[in-house]
């Protein structure tokens, strides 16, 4: 580190001179800022990634509830209760897991979306 700062200082006829120091403490501070951004990055990617895996979980276990609904309907039904009405649910269910997976699309491929197509170049 102090070679570095001594070839900073050889820059400048000055050697007692601020400006090397300064120089120094300014791409310090930039590969800081560069590091918070990259990190920043990885977070919210990161993120994205575990709210798509919740969303899915919550989906797959939305179709294995509508899945056990309308067996105990079935049952129900072979038994000679009325179920038309508790129909609706599973149904529910079922549209509610599609809300997910459009969630999970938004989630994983939005960003590719987001990102400009390269064009085909003009003829």
């Amino acid at each position: 580190m102090s070679g570095l700062i001594a070839a900073l200082a050889n820059l400048w006829p000055d050697a007692g001179s601020p400006w090397p120091y300064l120089l120094l403490a300014g791409l310090v501070l930039a590969l800081a800022a560069l590091m918070a951004w990259l990190l920043h990055w990885l977070r919210s990617r990161s993120s994205r990634e575990a709210m798509a895996r919740r969303a899915d979980r919550n989906g797959l276990a939305l179709l294995a509830l509508a899945d056990e609904m309308e067996c105990y309907l079935y049952e129900l039904a072979l038994r000679g209760y009325p179920v038309r009405q508790q129909r609706h649910w599973p149904r529910l269910c079922r549209r509610l897991a599609m809300d997910h997976l459009e969630c999970i699309n938004w989630l994983m491929l939005d960003e590719r979306v987001r990102e400009p197509a390269p064009r085909d170049p003009p003829a």
